[in-house]
């Protein structure tokens, strides 16, 4: 996806689109004016006002370009990601709102030159599918740092807990979850509380002491010692409930990677061709390996 975004970007700057740098003034002046409007001046939003005075002043003689209008949308981005000030943080949005509405639909009377329709095309595909690999990224970081702790406190033990913890601290958190859309929020939502199965399974896992160490050793001997052979095997019992349990947190987490990578155009367009046996094995393995953040899924 990060490859058809960055192939989209460089479509986009070869296009050759001129277009008015009076009309990208105007623009710029509409967008502060509205700002301005509703009471956000210069001084509550610092970052997104000095962008949107550069692109309304354009230097004497000159023309601006997409590659101009994109650079000025990526420094909005990052005035967006300001949650020190939640009115730069607005502003920036609305202003990257207001760019993307240009950019969507650039009127003919503003282009000087090349396929302005096909540009923004092509830079809303190139987005969505940069987007769209960004939250795949977040979701593979998160499943990896609770592997990795799991493995740090208790030899890779309740990783399913570990998951939902890092998962939760998403949901709580407004720059986090930014960018993830409702559909993505609730199955987010499902990974964290897990399925009627999987709560069922943990705390099974958890009676039975399957979570290892001297708990499991002291509820074999009690076992033993009440059921005999029976119940010497309950902590076995108990770590098989337990790895049913992982494995549901992580069934959902695999659902959200695929509602997230679904959002890019590049995936809309892939869904259209049927895989072989042998490339849905492949992907299923890949799929797999993610989760567990190891290579090959192995554990």
């Amino acid at each position: 996806m990060k490859t058809a975004a960055n192939q989209g970007y460089d479509t986009a700057r070869n296009l050759g689109v001129d277009i008015k740098p009076e009309a990208v003034a105007n623009t710029a002046q509409t967008l502060a004016a509205n700002l301005e409007k509703d009471g956000i001046n210069a001084k509550l939003a610092p970052k997104t006002f000095g962008i949107i005075n550069e692109l309304g002043s354009p230097p004497a003689g000159s023309v601006s370009t997409i590659s101009n209008l994109e650079t000025a949308r990526r420094s909005l981005g990052h005035a967006a990601q300001d949650f020190l000030n939640p009115t730069e943080k607005m502003a920036a949005s609305r202003a990257i709102q207001h760019l993307d509405d240009y950019l969507g639909s650039i009127p003919k009377s503003d282009v000087l030159a090349g396929d302005a329709e096909q540009a923004s095309k092509v830079l809303s595909e190139a987005r969505a599918n940069y987007a769209a690999a960004k939250r795949s990224e977040q979701i593979a970081g998160e499943t990896e740092i609770a592997d990795r702790n799991a493995a740090a406190a208790n030899s890779g033990q309740n990783i399913g807990n570990s998951v939902r913890q890092r998962f939760n601290a998403i949901l709580k958190s407004d720059k986090k979850s930014q960018g993830f859309n409702d559909a993505e929020i609730a199955q987010m939502e499902r990974a964290v509380r897990g399925t009627a199965f999987g709560n069922a399974a943990r705390i099974g896992g958890n009676l039975l002491g399957g979570g290892g160490g001297l708990g499991s050793v002291a509820s074999a001997a009690v076992g033993a010692g009440s059921l005999g052979p029976i119940g010497a095997a309950a902590p076995a019992v108990g770590y098989a409930l337990k790895k049913l349990s992982d494995a549901s947190v992580a069934r959902q987490v695999r659902k959200l990677d695929e509602l997230t990578r679904s959002r890019a155009p590049l995936s809309q367009s892939m869904a259209t061709t049927a895989l072989t046996p042998s490339e849905t094995f492949r992907r299923e393995l890949l799929l797999r390996s993610l989760i567990a953040g190891r290579p090959n899924g192995n554990r």
